[in-house]
């Protein structure tokens, strides 16, 4: 027992002298110097004419006769009746999916019957072709896309379609469509703010793989500054800036970023952008990421603080009760591993005020402490351990 003490309080005392000089040295803040590719950045937020040539001559080369496989029957036939102008049918086609809410619906038929009155109006196809393409690459959407291409004359209608085309390339095909998207919005005058914000962050998106920290942290500061505070994409915006100079080193300069979303009035359960990402959750995941960088300077008292303020303050909000369960359970897991590298005093008081998300560590203490009782021997009590452990896990 007075050995197990003595481990326990040595363990303390070195967590806390780690994590207070971890602390210590959290306290110089460094100035953020992330290089920047200023020509890339140029060419992409202030285009000038020889850039947007050469975009239309790289979307040009694109091949468009690709088919999409494994899509819906139906919907290839309705965008073959809407391009056929056979518009009665194509409103028995929409009208007949009753898998799709009946607010989408009524929009394709409002502008199916407002097509019908002007069939050759290019900014009621356009707008069609963009409300189709809320769906996940909607068969027969991207030849029609490409015809409607041909038809734009105007950079506000280029960069409108060939937005919508990006969404069924990928690689360097769709990096030059959302370039050439962004070039021709900006180089318009046209297009709508949100427009052009959600073409730069998706460009920003695609910079990933370019390896160009520098480059996306400057699109993502066009957006902040370009739009309105505590709205969808001022929120991405600034999350990604601080996500990158987390990434970049700098731990301090990224927790300022958060704790602006932590301060604005983001719609949290504003839907988010794929399936697998439900609703946006800002101010969560900008709480989670001040505890990852806490954890990454071995701050482990700050990085449990903040890790429980994630679950409780801002709780993950998702309808999908799996995706609700899982994230639950993964801060159960950390606030538990925070605690234990706090130290012993920091676990048993996690453990105790908070029994229900440490149930599996008392259900191991339950199974350790009955096969102490009924005298088994040390490696059974071992395993006993174990495999409630990884149980937990």
């Amino acid at each position: 027992m007075r050995l197990a003490l003595k481990i326990g309080l040595a363990w303390q005392v070195v967590m806390l002298v780690i994590t207070g000089v971890a602390y210590w040295r959290t306290e110089a803040r460094v100035t953020p110097i992330i290089q920047n590719d200023h020509n890339l950045t140029n060419s992409l937020l202030h285009p000038s004419p020889a850039d947007v040539l050469k975009s239309q001559d790289e979307i040009a080369a694109i091949p468009s006769s690709r088919e999409i496989v494994g899509t819906d029957v139906w919907e290839s036939e309705f965008v073959s009746r809407v391009r056929q102008r056979q518009f009665d049918l194509a409103r028995s086609i929409i009208w007949n999916q009753r898998q799709l809410s009946q607010k989408y619906r009524t929009e394709i038929t409002e502008l199916i019957d407002k097509l019908a009155a002007a069939p050759a109006d290019l900014d009621l196809k356009l707008d069609l072709a963009s409300l189709l393409g809320r769906s996940y690459r909607f068969a027969g959407l991207k030849t029609w896309g490409w015809e409607l291409l041909a038809e734009a004359t105007s950079f506000a209608e280029r960069a409108q379609v060939t937005a919508l085309l990006a969404e069924f390339y990928e690689g360097a095909e769709r990096r030059a469509l959302l370039r050439g998207a962004l070039g021709f919005a900006t180089y318009s005058g046209e297009i709508t703010p949100e427009l052009r914000a959600h073409l730069i962050l998706a460009v920003a998106a695609d910079l990933q793989e370019d390896h160009l920290p520098g480059a996306e942290m400057a699109l993502y500061k066009e957006v902040e500054e370009q739009s309105v505070r505590s709205k969808g994409n001022w929120g991405v915006a600034v999350y990604n800036q601080g996500v990158k100079l987390q990434q970049a080193g700098y731990p301090s300069a990224a927790r300022a970023k958060f704790n602006e979303i932590l301060s604005s009035r983001l719609n949290d359960r504003e839907p988010g952008a794929t399936l697998m990402e439900t609703n946006r959750n800002y101010r969560h995941r900008a709480a989670v990421m001040i505890a990852v960088g806490y954890r990454s300077e071995f701050v482990y008292p700050l990085a449990y603080r903040w890790q429980l303020r994630a679950a409780d303050s801002y709780p993950y909000w998702s309808w999908c009760g799996t995706c609700s369960s899982f994230e639950v359970n993964r801060e159960s897991r950390r606030m538990v591993g925070d605690a234990f590298l706090c130290g012993p005093v920091f676990l048993i008081g996690h453990c105790l005020l908070h029994p229900i998300r440490t149930w599996p560590i008392w259900a191991v203490g339950v199974i350790g402490l009955f096969a102490l009782y009924r005298r088994r021997s040390p490696l059974k009590i071992t395993g006993f351990l174990v495999l409630g452990w990884c149980f937990f896990e």
